[in-house]
């Protein structure tokens, strides 16, 4: 398989192999051990690596996963263990090779979509960000669309969409301003949100994925963005290195405000929210 893209010692790995795999019962989470099939030399010595992840369906065409190593410096502190090679070892187990020493953050996993499915994936986004809004974006430099600006998630809590005719600057790296959310993590404080970008990803500052971190305080709400994943420790209030900046909401108007007498309440069964 490919998708990883690593460089060790100089050298190129992006074509991995699964040796070693486990599953529920019902095949909705599991461990995955992967091999680069490229054996890389330095210094006269030979080496192995492995990406181990953690995965569970989200629907299915999506999984989510967080990968299980360490991060190493000498794969730009990603999270790849490197191994001597020793060629009469041709299997790996899972325990051994799946377990780091400090695992990633709730916010570090990552997301897999099935290619031309990026309609069925959709999922509801957090609750904070189920209304309509108008919002200011701050770059690190300057403050944009504070004269007029307008985010909605109505009437499908699973769309974000940014009115580009009312404030032009990009969002979500998306030429449309229109992006789907496919998962989210709760750390306690803060919600990490994946979406997934259906639109034209041509050109070099669009992405097919990027991630919000989310956090709400009283009416008002603040989001950072990243290109792809989200990073580890990122925080709603903070510009991220691969990210376009920060966002403030405010809000327009939630969806809908419902007040139910407790008896009405315990009659109700609501989907839980995915995270």
């Amino acid at each position: 398989m490919s998708g990883w893209s690593v460089n060790v010692y100089g050298t190129s790995v992006s074509s991995w192999t699964c040796h070693a795999s486990n599953s529920s019962s019902s095949s909705d989470s599991g461990f995955s051990l992967f091999k680069a099939d490229k054996i890389v030399s330095y210094n006269g010595k030979k080496y192995n690596i492995f990406r181990c992840i953690e995965w569970k369906k989200i629907t299915s065409f999506s999984y989510f996963y967080y990968v299980k190593q360490d991060e190493n410096v000498q794969t730009n502190n990603e999270r790849y263990l490197l191994e001597e090679h020793n060629p009469f070892v041709t299997s790996w187990d899972l325990t051994t090779y799946c377990s780091p020493t400090t695992p990633p953050p709730v916010e570090e996993y990552h997301v897999l979509v099935k290619e031309g499915q990026e309609s069925d994936v959709k999922q509801w986004c957090p609750v904070p960000l189920r209304a309509r809004f108008s919002y200011t974006h701050n770059d690190g430099s300057a403050l944009t669309c504070g004269g007029g600006s307008s985010l909605s998630l109505c009437p499908d809590w699973s769309i974000l969409t940014f009115d580009y005719s009312l404030c032009s600057i990009e969002q979500a790296f998306s030429k449309e301003g229109i992006v789907y959310c496919v998962n989210s993590v709760f750390d306690g404080t803060e919600f990490h949100t994946t979406v997934i970008n259906p639109g034209n990803v041509s050109q070099s500052n669009h992405h097919r994925f990027s991630c919000y971190t989310i956090k709400q305080e009283g009416s008002t709400i603040y989001m950072s963005d990243s290109a792809g994943s989200c990073n580890k420790g990122q925080e709603a209030k903070t510009k991220q290195n691969d990210g376009s900046g920060t966002i403030t909401l405010f809000s327009n108007g939630a969806l809908f405000h419902i007040t139910l007498k407790s008896s009405i309440m315990s009659r109700i069964h609501f989907l839980p929210f995915y995270n």
